[in-house]
């Protein structure tokens, strides 16, 4: 008996790096029809959150988005003093800000 729908064993490349982790619910899912493969948010499903979304962002096709991913690790790479840079201003942004006090609008 063939069915429409089966689970597999699929490990994303970058999955922690898609842009879907702002709500942290990502997962990848796939068009068993097409087999192209997707990072989409599970906070999309309704019927896992009581019948409403909590996430409305679009599923991303992920062979578009880790060929991004790995273009830009290539770039940064390629320019050492990128990362340099971005490591100076986290630096300086912990060094200026209060330990004792916290941002609760994040």
């Amino acid at each position: 008996m063939d069915r429409p729908y089966h689970r597999t064993q699929y490990s994303p490349r970058f999955s922690a790096l898609s842009p879907v982790q702002l709500c942290a619910l990502s997962k990848l899912g796939t068009n068993v029809s097409t087999q192209i493969y997707y990072y989409r948010c599970s906070g999309s499903d309704a019927y896992r959150h009581g019948g409403k979304a909590i996430c409305d962002q679009k599923p991303i096709r992920q062979d578009l988005l880790d060929q991004l991913v790995w273009d830009e690790i290539l770039r940064l790479l390629e320019d050492p003093m990128l990362i340099q840079n971005e490591l100076n201003r986290r630096l300086e942004t912990a060094r200026e800000s209060s330990p004792t006090s916290v941002d609760w609008k994040r």
